[in-house]
C-alpha cells in the first residue's frame, strides 16, 4: 500500500509539472551555446559585419577593374535627330539617323596604366580584407581568453571564500578554547567581505567579455554563449631573427604600403601620355549630317563615313608638367611610407617579443612557486591547529597562496595579449608550445 501511494504521488507530481509547462507557468531558460576558440574565430569571420561590409567593397574594386578594361573595346551606338538650315525666308529640315562605332587606337598607353592601377587596387582590397579578417580573429581570441581569465579568477575567488569559511569555523573553535580573540574572528570576517566585494567586479568583467565576444560573433550566435577551454600556459616558439626575416612576407601593413608604392610608380609613368598623340578611329553609317553627306546631296540612301583622327596637344596650361611634379612627390612619399612601415613593424615586433619572453619567465616562476605556496599553507595550517602559529600567520599563508594563483592567471593573460600584439605586427599566427602544469 505504501508503494502504491508513492507511485500515485509521483504520477500526480508529473501531471502538475506537465500542466504547468502547457499553461506557460514554467519558463524554460535556453541552455547556453558552448563554443571553442577555433569555432568562434571561424564563426566571426563568416558573420562579422565589418567583414561583410568589406566583402562588398572588394566586389566594388573587382567591378572597377573590369570597367577599366572597357576602354580597349569599341563603342557602338545609334544617333538620331534633325538638322535645320535657314536661308533667307526659307528653311530646310532634314532628319539625321545613323549608326556609329569608334575605338581609341592609341592614347599614350593611358588605358593600360589605368588597367594596371585598377588591378593593383583590387589586389590591395584583397589584402585589406585579409587584414580585417585577421584582426577580427585576434579580437575574438582576446575576448574569448578574457572570458576564460575572469572565469578562472572567479573560481580562484570561490576557492578562497570556501577556505576562508573553513578558517572562520576553525578560529571560532579555537576562540572557544580561549586560544583566540575576537579580533582573530573579525580578521576572517573582514576578509570574507573583501572577497565578496571583489567577486562583484569579477562577475562584471566576465559579462563584459561575453558581451564583447557576442558583438564580434554577430547576432546569429544567440543571446547566451559559453566559451569553453582553459587559459593556457604558453611558450613562444622560434627566434626573433627568424620572424624578422619573414616580416615582408607576412606583415599586412607592409604589403599594403608595397601596393601603394606600386600604384604610385604606375601613376608616375602615366603622366607621360600627356606628351603623346591620341589616335581614334570612327565609322558612321546611315542618314548622316550634311557635313558628311555626299556632294550630290542625295540623302535618300544611306551613307558611310570613316574617320581616322590623330591629336597632339601642344599646350595645356602646364598640366603635364604639374602632373609630373605631383606623381614624383607621391612616389617619393610612398617609398618613405613603405620604409616607415617596415621599421615600425620591426620595432613593434622586437618590443613585443622581448615583453613576451619577460612574461613567459614570470608565468614559469609563478607556476613553480605554486606547489611551494601550497605546501607552506598546509604547514602553517597544521602548526596553527597545534598552537604554534596564530591567525595572522594563517591569513597571511592563505593570502600568499591565492595571490600566487591570481598572479599566475594575470601573467597568462598578459602573455596572451602580448602574443596577439606580436602577431598583429607580424601579420600571421605564430607557433606556441603548451606547457603542462602540475595540478595543485
Amino acid at each position: 500500500m505504501i508503494i502504491f501511494n508513492i507511485l500515485l504521488l509521483f504520477s500526480l507530481s508529473n501531471l502538475v509539472v506537465a500542466e504547468a509547462f502547457a499553461e506557460g507557468d514554467v519558463t524554460v531558460q535556453p541552455s547556453p551555446t558552448k563554443i571553442g576558440i577555433e569555432e568562434a574565430k571561424k564563426f566571426a569571420v563568416n558573420n562579422n559585419y565589418r567583414v561583410k561590409s568589406f566583402l562588398r567593397k572588394v566586389d566594388a574594386f573587382k567591378a572597377s577593374k573590369s570597367r577599366s578594361n572597357s576602354s580597349f573595346y569599341p563603342k557602338i551606338g545609334i544617333a538620331g535627330g534633325a538638322r535645320q538650315e535657314i536661308s533667307g525666308p526659307q528653311s530646310d529640315t532634314t532628319p539625321v539617323v545613323y549608326a556609329y562605332g569608334n575605338i581609341n587606337l592609341f592614347n599614350g598607353f593611358r588605358d593600360s596604366y589605368n588597367s594596371q592601377i585598377a588591378e593593383l587596387m583590387t589586389e590591395k582590397s584583397w589584402i585589406e580584407l585579409e587584414r580585417i579578417k585577421f584582426l577580427v580573429e585576434l579580437d575574438v581570441e582576446e575576448q574569448f581568453h578574457r572570458f576564460l581569465y575572469f572565469r578562472d579568477l572567479i573560481n580562484v575567488q570561490n576557492e578562497a571564500l570556501s577556505l576562508n569559511g573553513n578558517h572562520q569555523r576553525l578560529v571560532k573553535k579555537t576562540q572557544s578554547t580561549g586560544m583566540a580573540s575576537n579580533t582573530d574572528v573579525m580578521e576572517f570576517d573582514l576578509k570574507e567581505s573583501a572577497l565578496r566585494s571583489d567577486m562583484i567586479a569579477l562577475n562584471q568583467g566576465l559579462e563584459t567579455a561575453r558581451i564583447n565576444l557576442k558583438r564580434l560573433l554577430g547576432e546569429e550566435i544567440g543571446s547566451k554563449i559559453e566559451p569553453v577551454g582553459k587559459l593556457q600556459h604558453q611558450h613562444i616558439e622560434g627566434e626573433l631573427m627568424t620572424y624578422l626575416s619573414n616580416i615582408k612576407k607576412h606583415s599586412i601593413p607592409i604589403k599594403l604600403a608595397s601596393k601603394e608604392h606600386a600604384v604610385a610608380v604606375v601613376n608616375a609613368k602615366k603622366w607621360r601620355s600627356k606628351w603623346m598623340p591620341t589616335i581614334d578611329f570612327e565609322a558612321q553609317a546611315g542618314m548622316l549630317d550634311q557635313d558628311v553627306t555626299p556632294e550630290d546631296g542625295n540623302r535618300s540612301t544611306s551613307s558611310v563615313s570613316f574617320q581616322l583622327v590623330a591629336k597632339l596637344e601642344l599646350f595645356s596650361g602646364m598640366e603635364a608638367y604639374w602632373q609630373r611634379r605631383e606623381t614624383e612627390a607621391l612616389t617619393g612619399s610612398s617609398v618613405s611610407e613603405l620604409k616607415n612601415e617596415i621599421l615600425t613593424s620591426i620595432s613593434e615586433m622586437e618590443q613585443s617579443y622581448r615583453e613576451l619572453k619577460s612574461i613567459e619567465y614570470k608565468v614559469d616562476l609563478e607556476s613553480g612557486n605554486l606547489p611551494t605556496r601550497q605546501k607552506y599553507y598546509e604547514s602553517v595550517l597544521n602548526e596553527y591547529k597545534r598552537g604554534f602559529k596564530n591567525s595572522a600567520d594563517l591569513s597571511s599563508a592563505s593570502d600568499g597562496l591565492f595571490g600566487a594563483k591570481s598572479r599566475q592567471l594575470d601573467y597568462k593573460f598578459d602573455f596572451l595579449k602580448q602574443r596577439l600584439a606580436f602577431e598583429k605586427s607580424y601579420g600571421a599566427p605564430i607557433k606556441v608550445t603548451i606547457v603542462k602544469e602540475l595540478t595543485h
